[in-house]
């Protein structure tokens, strides 16, 4: 090995050595794909998108309206840091054509307004995974079981964030319902009107028997 190898050598080894370790943002950015959009731009359905003013470990999605009303947006997913939500949260995000759904547990004892939370999704060998990744939040679930005690209810994914450092995944969906009210779960009978008695409407008085009285002269 000749002078100038040996030296390239050495110098190479000690700047490799030397090289600074990825930051967090670099590994996130390197691992996902996320399109860059500024706020108001345009978004395309289902595809992974930030802001630019974003943490590197958010995730935006925008998913097509299930119809309905929206109930309530940006709500954080309780919940996730117990397992199995946990893994499956994680798993989710990880995962391909994601998408949440939401049931109703009356028979759950401590509370009986509780709403799972159920996230579906493809993972990289392309099967489909389904788990609970949460909860709605208590105060949410029990609005919801007061206002709109039987409607159905759909949820979209509106940020996901990547579990980095030890710290739990996060989910933030928006709530959706079919049905404006709570009132509109039960119809009402129709109501029965009651008849005036005649002269009643145009406020002559009436006499003993209920017929309108003739006007005396003076």
């Amino acid at each position: 090995m000749g002078l100038w190898a040996i030296i390239k050598n050495v110098f190479g080894r000690k700047k490799q050595e030397t090289a600074p370790a990825p930051t967090l943002k670099e590994r996130l950015l390197a691992t996902d794909d996320a399109l860059m959009i500024e706020p108001g731009g345009e978004r395309i359905y289902n595809r992974d998108f930030r802001y630019p003013h974003d943490s590197p470990h958010l995730i935006r999605l925008f998913q097509e309206s299930p119809g309905g009303r929206t109930y309530k947006r940006d709500v954080t997913v309780a919940g996730i840091v117990d397992e199995p939500a946990r893994s499956n949260a994680a798993a989710l995000i990880r995962g391909m054509r994601r998408a949440v759904t939401l049931q109703r547990d009356p028979s759950n004892p401590p509370d009986r307004a509780a709403i799972r939370v159920i996230g579906s999704w493809y993972d990289a060998s392309g099967t489909q995974r389904s788990g609970q990744v949460g909860w709605v939040p208590k105060e949410v679930a029990r609005a919801l079981a007061k206002t709109h005690p039987n409607a159905q209810l759909d949820a979209t994914i509106w940020k996901m964030f990547k579990p980095v450092d030890g710290k739990s995944p996060g989910l933030r969906i928006d709530i959706w319902c079919h049905q404006a009210s709570g009132t509109a779960d039960k119809p009402r009978g129709r109501r029965k009107s009651r008849k005036k008695p005649n002269g009643a409407a145009q406020g002559r008085p009436l006499g003993v028997n209920g017929k309108r009285e003739k006007r005396r002269g003076g």
